[in-house]
């Protein structure tokens, strides 16, 4: 799979090209796929003496390389980002006690909290 977008789906991928279910040549359509919280670029991504460990292009190459979709390019964007609510059992059971009060934004009342993730592919 080394070479390959999707890390380990890339199998899935490949088994549906030899299937004859999925087009080789097949380019998704990343319509509407910005991601919910930007983490990127920032000013060090474009300095020569900066270390920049994120691609920072990753999860905005839609919008980054636009020009290049319309040419045929096959650019792949290689983080995912989203919002989520996570249920932890800590976060109830400190609700419970005392300890953690609902705040209505980032902590809900039933005790699920909002946060964004981010799946973020090696390249």
């Amino acid at each position: 799979m080394i070479g390959t977008h999707s890390g380990s789906y890339a199998i899935y991928r490949a088994l549906a090209v030899a299937a004859k279910v999925l087009d080789p040549e097949h380019k998704p359509d990343f319509t509407d796929t910005s991601p919910w919280h930007p983490i990127g670029p920032h000013p060090q991504s474009s300095e020569r003496d900066r270390i920049v460990s994120i691609d920072p292009f990753g999860a905005t190459v839609h919008e980054s390389f636009s020009d290049y979709y319309d040419q045929g390019y096959d650019i792949r964007p290689s983080i995912a980002i989203a919002k989520a609510h996570l249920q932890m059992p800590e976060i109830k059971e400190a609700m419970a006690a005392g300890r953690l009060e609902a705040d209505g934004t980032i902590l809900k009342e039933g005790g699920n909290c909002a946060v964004t993730k981010a799946a973020i592919e090696p390249c």
